[in-house]
């Protein structure tokens, strides 16, 4: 707990605070009000240099806004007033940022008095409900939906989460993943899933809340809407007769967040249920609504009821949540060669894009080299990883870590026999000179024979002083256009090093017999991995780019802006 300084608790005094000491430290605590409504609230923890920000807590509320939800409050008082994603705390003028603290707290609190913030509870509707579990939504189509439990241990205690899949091999898949276990006897939870058009967040008047009892929850469900209770009290019905399953997850899919609640109905509730709705031709004849909530609702119709906070983790979530307006590599065909330091970065990035997914995705990764110890310094891979094939190491580790399926190939070594139309785009991540220009080659060839395939460069130049990368789509210089021929001599179309550094570098360690090493930090491997996604990201949405990318990693090397190279005439590659 933090103490202020002696400034710090001059501005507070000014400020209409009083000092308390309490057996957890020293407070300031001010009466204030608003719109003839008294409210308490009382700031603590407070740094002297201003490293965070207070803690403030609400300790006494006017008569009429007590059991009312109230916006950016938690149930002990203590408010939320700032975001610390978008605001900056200058530890270098901690007056002034405690003044201002202030002043934000006591206007949120002039907003709570006159009632003008309610609308942000149903944008915060998962930060009110509490719930006492996790869920996890692994699909988008919440049609035909299962669900199991499983519990993990988290910082020592065991927690029950949730998984909800179309298909089982999804949910064991997960639970493995996450290191789980999953709930004994394995069964399955009958799973319903409601999406939510109404807005959700009237409940500032609503005193039982959050929902303690499947009572609550209907209660709550009828003051946004009577269809809605009644919808999903008849749903609950048909599962509930339907499976004869005494536990039931219940989601509702808003825009502002997923929630619901986990009930275990007993023997007695489910049989009820099945004597009042019978079969009628393809029809269904209900009972009246209002006395199936009653029955599903009674004191003594379940014996666990938990409320669910949900969280979407399905591919098209997790790939667009970061990248909204773009398109992604969801159903791309994309060949991947060399599983070394880039490609083993450029991997990940990929995949985090939707690479290897959706139904007609795939990502197929060549290298036949193994993991050795002496890759571990700038790899991706790891321990568990040695001695294995790099592209099977990588399949298995990218598939670990991911939480939607993924369709991987491990190859070992690309051909120029290959099928490449089979593929959208290749990405070349070998950084070996010499195959790059050859598969530059055949991809140009099969061009001429109407294959129309992208292919991506990525490399580590000038001893690990350059990362760069290069787009070639047919319309501008190939891997090749970077060398020219000079008075007979191949040289470099863009001269790497400055003068004659590159003679006094040539940090080149012979390991073994024909093996070289060039010792870089894994910063220049992950710039290079970086720089081929970025092309491909913009090819992939017909972005206008710069197709050569070269970035220099220290004062010893040109400085070479990105660009569009032309052609070179009389490129045995490219040259008409």
């Amino acid at each position: 707990m933090y103490v202020p300084s002696v400034a710090q608790s001059d501005l507070l005094r000014l400020k209409g605070f009083k000092p308390i000491w309490t057996p957890n430290g020293l407070l300031f605590e001010k009466n204030i009000s608003f719109d003839k409504k008294s409210f308490t609230y009382s700031i603590s923890n407070i740094s002297p240099d201003y490293i965070t920000n207070p803690l403030v807590r609400i300790t006494s509320l006017p008569e009429e806004l007590k059991n009312k939800v109230l916006p950016h409050v938690f149930p002990n008082g203590y408010l939320c007033y700032y975001d610390p994603e978008v605001s900056f705390i200058d530890p270098l003028e901690p007056i002034q940022e405690l003044s201002n603290c202030i002043g934000q707290v006591e206007q949120i609190i002039q907003k709570l008095a006159a009632a003008e913030n309610v609308s942000d509870i149903a944008q915060e509707i998962q930060s009110y409900w509490y719930g006492h579990v996790i869920c996890i939504l692994l699909t988008d189509n919440i049609k035909d939906t299962i669900s199991f439990g499983y519990k993990k241990i988290i910082n020592g205690k065991k927690e029950q989460f949730y998984i909800v899949v179309n298909e089982l091999q999804d949910a064991t898949s997960w639970i493995k993943k996450h290191g789980g276990i999953i709930d004994e006897h394995k069964s399955e939870i009958t799973c319903l899933t409601v999406k939510v058009n109404h807005n959700i967040g009237s409940f500032y008047d609503y005193k039982e809340w959050p929902p303690n009892s499947i009572k609550d929850f209907f209660s709550w469900l009828s003051i946004i809407s009577n269809n809605l209770a009644s919808n999903i009290a008849i749903e609950i019905a048909r599962k509930l007769k339907e499976t004869s399953r005494q536990k039931i997850l219940i989601l509702l899919i808003t825009q502002q967040g997923i929630v619901g609640v986990f009930v275990k109905f007993n023997s007695a509730t489910i049989n009820n249920i099945k004597r009042f709705i019978v079969k009628k031709g393809k029809k269904t004849k209900k009972i009246k609504n209002s006395s199936l909530i009653d029955i599903l609702s009674s004191k003594f119709s379940h014996t666990i009821f938990l409320r669910v906070n949900g969280y979407k983790s399905s591919i098209d979530f997790v790939v667009s949540r970061n990248t909204p307006n773009s398109k992604n590599f969801i159903n791309n065909r994309i060949a991947l060669v060399g599983c070394g330091a880039i490609g083993g970065y450029l991997s990940s990035f990929l995949v985090q894009l939707g690479a290897a997914g959706g139904a007609s995705g795939r990502l197929s990764l060549y290298d036949g080299d193994i993991f050795m110890p002496d890759n571990l310094g700038r790899h991706i891979l790891g321990i568990g990883d040695l001695f294995e094939e790099k592209s099977t190491a990588l399949k298995n580790r990218l598939s670990e870590n991911t939480a939607y399926k993924l369709n991987i190939l491990a190859e070992e070594t690309f051909t120029f026999n290959e099928d490449i139309s089979r593929f959208d785009l290749i990405i070349d991540a070998t950084g070996n000179e010499s195959f790059s220009t050859k598969l530059a080659r055949f991809v140009h060839t099969k061009r001429k024979d109407g294959t129309k395939i992208t292919l991506i460069h990525s490399w580590v130049d000038a001893m690990g002083h350059v990362a760069s990368a290069l787009l070639d789509d047919g319309t501008s210089a190939c891997y090749r256009c970077l060398r020219e021929k000079r008075n007979g001599l191949l040289i470099e179309r863009l001269p790497l090093f400055k003068d004659s550094v590159e003679s006094d570098l040539l940090p080149k360690f012979s390991v073994n017999c024909g093996s070289t090493y060039l010792p870089y930090n894994s910063n220049v491997s992950v710039t290079a991995a970086g720089l081929a996604q970025q092309l491909a990201i913009e090819y992939i949405n017909n972005e206008s780019i710069d197709k050569f990318r070269y970035i220099p990693l220290s004062s010893m090397v040109n400085r070479h802006r990105s660009r569009t190279l032309e052609k070179i005439k009389g490129c045995p590659i490219c040259g008409e």
